[in-house]
């Protein structure tokens, strides 16, 4: 369940990424995704 959430955030920061003019908010969730990385580690 965890490594299935794991991948569609990967896939959701992937689609950020491609948005160029979008990178305050990729910067905010990549951020979010360190924090839940290590807060289900």
């Amino acid at each position: 369940m965890i490594k299935y959430m794991l991948i569609e955030l990967e896939s959701f920061q992937r689609i950020l990424l491609h948005g160029r003019q979008k990178s305050s908010i990729c910067l905010i969730y990549r951020s979010y995704l360190n924090w839940y990385a290590v807060s289900i580690s």
